[in-house]
């Protein structure tokens, strides 16, 4: 292999990395010695061959460890992994940036620049081959929720130490349907563990809508009680509108009223709904800033779609996107879908959205929670999201899991409303 120098990038560094792959696995070697053949001054031609960290995570078992921490490695400036690689340090923006180094530096991050060639999936298999498979790297919205919960405990004892009342959560369940009496468990479990207090009331689910209006009133007067969240699904002979119009603005934490839904839309200060609130963190604690991209949703509820697509389109930090919301029924949804940089998918479906729906190196986010027959399992299913994640994975940039991906970041962000009422 020839040692040349490329506009300044250091020619040892492909001597480097076919060292150390030779040391660690021969397949590296091989694929190293194919691919990283780089021709100096190849601007106008096809292009250089970019350099890709996931090609040393998928190649040598994973010897740098999980996908994050290896980013981190990487694009972290003074570690011992860009060391031996020898990248200089301008080459380097930001932890993510090394998903898009090209042998001659020039390939900006996608929020720079939104061409195909600068997209991970690409930068993969200009290293991997143009049959190989690329895995996206995995959004932990558990490991997220937890930073978040961990934030908010530290907060909640500055706010208590500082003379303020500690936080109260109440949470009304109107029947015994198992999810949503696990969901509250949940919810009781968090806002105890970050210091908050909660309680749950119990309803019959024969109750009727002007006794659970009765019981958000005494609640909206109560004022050790700072937030209140009325456990949806209702029973069919309760109106969840008539509820939500009684929740008092100031304590709905869950976002849902008609004032928070309307300050969201005006972008004013208020209480933004917890998922979708949750999904724009893990995108902006993920270094994926929506700012500048192309955000395609599917799904158009009020529980997500709605407020999502105004959240990440007003004119504010963590938002400024460019938003489409799209839905099943949408005609050709998979040419929508593939005009996103950050596909959201809320549909309420099974493998709504497959791999050939999907931007190469999009970022997937996928809030669908659907339980399946699972016979394998002792429980008989297995809970899955809107995306065929399997497939999509392969194509990519990140994605999040189901489960373990947006729902932990509903009840961290239901805590951060709490905290908010409280003060």
């Amino acid at each position: 292999m020839a040692e040349r120098d490329v506009d300044g990038v250091q020619a040892d560094l492909l001597g480097a990395l076919l060292s150390a792959a030779v040391e660690v696995d021969q397949r590296l070697a091989s694929t190293v010695r194919q691919y990283l053949d780089v021709t100096p001054g190849d601007r106008a031609g096809a292009g250089p061959k970019r350099l890709h960290h996931s090609l040393l995570r998928r190649e040598t078992g994973g010897q740098l460890g999980h996908a994050t921490a290896t980013e981190r490695d990487l694009g972290g400036g003074e570690t011992a992994a860009q060391e031996a690689l020898r990248v200089p340090r301008e080459y380097v923006r930001d932890p993510v940036d090394f998903d898009h180094i090209d042998a001659d530096g020039v390939c900006a991050h996608p929020r720079e620049s939104s061409t195909p060639q600068c997209h991970t999936l690409r930068a993969g298999r200009a290293l991997g081959g143009g049959g190989g498979r690329m895995s996206a790297r995995i959004i932990d919205g558990k490991a997220i929720a937890a930073e978040v919960r961990a934030e908010v405990a530290r907060e909640v004892q500055a706010h208590v130490a500082g003379g303020g009342p500690r936080p109260h959560l109440s949470v009304v369940l109107v029947g015994d349907d198992p999810a949503s009496a696990l969901y509250v468990r949940n919810k009781g479990r968090a806002a105890e563990e970050a210091g908050l207090t909660s309680d749950t009331i119990l309803l019959d689910v024969s109750t009727g809508e002007a006794d659970l209006l009765a019981r958000v009133e005494a609640l909206n007067a109560d004022p050790a009680v700072h937030g209140i969240l009325v456990q949806m699904p209702l029973p069919p002979q309760i109106s969840t509108d008539a509820v939500l119009n009684a929740i008092s603005p100031d304590k709905d934490v869950d976002g849902l009223t008609p004032a928070s839904l309307g300050r969201l839309l005006a972008g004013r200060p208020g209480f933004v709904p917890a998922t979708p609130l949750g999904v724009q963190q893990l995108l902006l604690r993920s270094d994926i800033d929506p700012a500048g991209r192309r955000v395609v949703i599917v799904g158009r509820s009020i529980l997500v779609g709605r407020p999502l697509a105004a959240l990440l389109s007003i004119k504010a930090a963590g938002a400024n996107a460019t938003v489409t919301m799209a839905h099943t029924g949408t005609s050709d949804l998979g040419a929508v879908t593939r005009e996103a940089e950050i596909l959201v998918v809320a549909a309420g479906r099974p493998n709504t959205v497959t791999a050939e729906m999907v931007r190469p190196g999009a970022t997937v986010i996928d809030v669908g929670t659907n339980r399946i027959a699972a016979p394998e399992r002792k429980s008989g299913t297995r809970l899955v999201g809107d995306v065929d994640f399997e497939a999509v994975r392969e194509v990519a940039g990140a994605i999040t899991p189901v489960p373990g991906g947006v729902g932990p970041m509903t009840i961290a962000m239901l805590l951060v409303n709490t905290l908010q009422a409280a003060r």
